[in-house]
């Protein structure tokens, strides 16, 4: 049984509305399912034994459509899901649905895992309960959408309060250098016989942030249809990122960083793959 909760949002959340249908048809869920297909094999060399997955839960962050969800699933996990977008979620619990994974869905703000009252105070929150978490991900670079300054300190410390002693972290980000040459770019992103989609980027270097202008034109029949969201990503340069982690309580320690595998389309140097663990003291 899929179950899809939401949890009162303090903030608006006005992308990936209209986009999510477009998500896994243009095929922008694939590098989920990749780092998912990853991190098994990451674990695996870890000690992990897949036959006793079934005992170990599992937390994806930014969940999306569900695609890493479901692999995780898959393979044994107990499964949870969090996104803010409601769209988003809805395709994730069709994809759950369909394949008859049991995974939970809650529509969560990632940077108030464990802060806000409105999660720990009611029963079926209490899915996200402290120390309960062998591993939780956050894949597809959705930790540039933390644009506060204090917004990454809040989710690297709600982490380190969801996992077990010695559970890990995964999770990718694009690095600083390729994030410097975004600005006036136009990139095509899927182009067929019924959407085509593209965006431009600008980025300030003096904010550190993107400004992601996403449109889009879907046929029906003989007609198109026009759409477009507007994203603001941020740059976490490395200092930060491992400030964030060693000042959660416990401290998150980095075990790796390695760039992703497996992409031809993608610059090895472009992005890393942050591989760590909780503290076991």
């Amino acid at each position: 049984m899929v179950i899809l909760s939401e949890i009162p949002q303090t903030e608006t959340m006005n992308i990936f509305n209209d986009y999510a249908a477009l998500y896994d048809v243009i095929g922008q869920s694939a590098f989920s399912e990749r780092m998912a297909r990853q991190t098994l094999d990451w674990i695996t060399r870890q000690g992990w034994d897949h036959a006793a997955l079934s005992e170990r839960r599992m937390l994806d962050l930014a969940c999306g459509t569900g695609a890493a969800a479901l692999i995780f699933a898959t393979a044994g996990f107990e499964v949870i899901g969090v996104d803010r977008s409601p769209a988003m979620l809805r395709h994730a619990q069709r994809r759950a649905e369909q394949s008859q994974m049991p995974i939970t869905f809650l529509r969560c703000n990632m940077r108030h895992l464990v802060t806000d009252q409105d999660i720990t105070s009611q029963s079926e929150y209490l899915l996200l309960s402290r120390h309960s978490f062998d591993l939780i991900t956050c894949f597809g670079g959705s930790l540039h959408y933390l644009i506060g300054d204090d917004d990454l300190q809040w989710v690297c410390s709600g982490v380190a309060e969801l996992l077990k002693p010695g559970g890990f972290f995964l999770f990718d980000l694009i690095s600083v250098d390729d994030f410097n040459t975004l600005d006036e770019r136009d990139q095509v992103i899927y182009d067929d016989h019924n959407y085509l989609v593209y965006q431009r980027l600008n980025y300030d270097p003096q904010r550190r942030l993107t400004t992601r202008r996403i449109g889009w034109f879907t046929r029906e029949i003989e007609r198109w249809w026009r759409s477009e969201e507007t994203h603001v990503e941020r740059v976490w340069s490395n200092a930060e990122v491992q400030t964030a982690l060693s000042n959660a309580h416990p401290p998150l320690h980095v075990l790796a960083q390695l760039p992703t595998v497996g992409y031809p389309h993608l610059d090895p140097s472009s992005r890393l793959v942050y591989y760590t663990m909780a503290s076991q003291v």
